[in-house]
């Protein structure tokens, strides 16, 4: 067994099977780190979330290692407020163009380190007993390449909105909302609507219990 594990399973205070079944085949990236913004643990989805294949690759790389600097320092400090405090906390932003909730919780055997697990967020649900605060950095990722219009347009078509419904909010022709259509498709890489309104749902420009509202409405 490697030194990393053993030191993670008397910080967990479980088995290596039950954190296998809690955090490794979890398809939420899950990583623990120090105050220092040193990746001490990571699991399958915490890789895949920054463009890795293995999660041991990750170990040891601190948050500016794969984080734009203003993002890293914005979380970093959230981290350490945690560990000082000893009490849990969230934040929730843009993370590479999806709207994510970041719950962060001190670990037990080891007072430098901190539990982060990254999930998605609808805009209705209560925190569970602890603060979220709204990030002042994002990582809009993919999304920054969109224009403030474009950006517009996708919230409405993730909203369930028709090119003529779109047309007439934005006060544009048909003609030109089809067009920044086909920009958002080339710029995003998806070829139909509903691939953008996924898209649009999972950066939070909408919330999911809207566009299923709108969906259910238009059926």
């Amino acid at each position: 067994m490697l030194e990393q594990d053993v030191n993670m399973q008397g910080a967990r205070g479980m088995t290596d099977e039950a954190w296998s079944v809690l955090v490794d085949d979890s398809d939420r990236p899950v990583v623990v780190v120090d105050v220092a913004g040193s990746v001490v643990y990571a699991n399958r989805s915490a890789a895949r979330h920054v463009g890795e294949d293995d999660p041991a690759n990750l170990i040891g790389r601190t948050m500016h290692d794969v984080c734009d600097s203003e993002y890293a320092e914005e979380r970093l400090a959230c981290v350490r407020e945690v560990a000082e405090r000893r009490q849990p906390m969230a934040i929730e932003g843009m993370t590479r163009g999806q709207y994510r909730r970041t719950i962060m919780r001190p670990m037990d055997a080891d007072e430098s380190q901190v539990l982060m697990v990254h999930v998605p967020v609808r805009k209705r649900e209560q925190p569970n007993g602890y603060e979220v605060r709204r990030a002042a950095v994002d990582d809009y990722g993919p999304l920054s390449k969109l224009t403030s219009r474009e950006l517009e347009v996708l919230r409405l078509i993730g909203e369930g909105c028709t090119t003529a419904e779109v047309a007439e909010k934005l006060h544009r022709s048909v003609k030109t909302v089809e067009w920044h259509r086909v920009s958002l498709g080339t710029k995003l890489g998806v070829t139909n609507r509903v691939e953008l309104a996924r898209i649009a749902i999972r950066a939070g420009l909408v919330d999911i219990e809207d566009a299923l509202e709108a969906a259910t409405i238009q059926a």
